[in-house]
């Protein structure tokens, strides 16, 4: 965590020039301004027959504008259109194809299809908008061995960045990587834009 909190203090020391240019007026230019939200739609609670939630880990916006809503408990993503619409889930619990053992989040591929990121072992299970399966994307460390956990995966246009961790045995115990990298289409970590690695003398 010491070394995380360095990385984000050096990112910020390098854009602190740029920051500086900035300035913020006494007052705001428009005037104070109160906003009152309005929900839009709701789902789950008490009063609500037909949605059931467990635990959302992690949101995203996945394909035709739906929200994806990764439920670590129910290891399922349960899909609302943009109208509020509930719509099928995707993914189950199970090791077979289209499903997740443990599930850490869900992210949008550039493919069209719906990654269910498994936090262990570390891979992306692919499904299409209907929830059949459509592959596995399995994260390739560069080095034989060990164990890896993925923690969430981030896409932007055809890039995708997942953060994890990789678990060794050492000869005083075990050997924690954690880090941030890519994901090649063939699951090629690379590059590595953090890595931080405890355990070893």
């Amino acid at each position: 965590m010491k070394s995380l909190w360095t990385t984000l203090f050096v990112a910020v020391a390098a854009l602190s020039p740029a920051l500086a240019l900035i300035q913020n007026p006494d007052t705001p230019t428009g005037g104070v301004q109160t906003l009152t939200l309005e929900p839009v739609w709701r789902h789950g609670g008490l009063d609500d027959d037909e949605a059931f939630f467990g635990v959302i880990s992690h949101a995203a916006v996945g394909p035709a504008g739906n929200i994806l809503l990764a439920d670590s408990q129910l290891m399922t993503v349960h899909v609302v259109s943009p109208d509020g619409e509930l719509l099928p889930a995707l993914g189950r619990q199970g090791e077979g194809p289209g499903e997740v053992t443990r599930l850490g989040g869900v992210a949008p591929l550039p493919d069209g299809t719906v990654g269910l990121v498994q936090l262990m072992p570390g891979q992306v299970v692919k499904v299409d908008q209907e929830g059949l399966p459509a592959g596995t994307l399995i994260p390739a460390w560069p080095e034989a061995g060990g164990r890896l956990m993925l923690q969430e995966m981030q896409v932007a246009g055809s890039t995708l960045v997942a953060s994890g961790r990789r678990m060794t045995r050492g000869d005083q115990g075990p050997v924690i990587v954690q880090w941030i990298a890519g994901i090649a289409p063939d699951g090629t970590l690379d590059p590595f834009y953090y890595r931080h690695e405890t355990g070893r003398d």
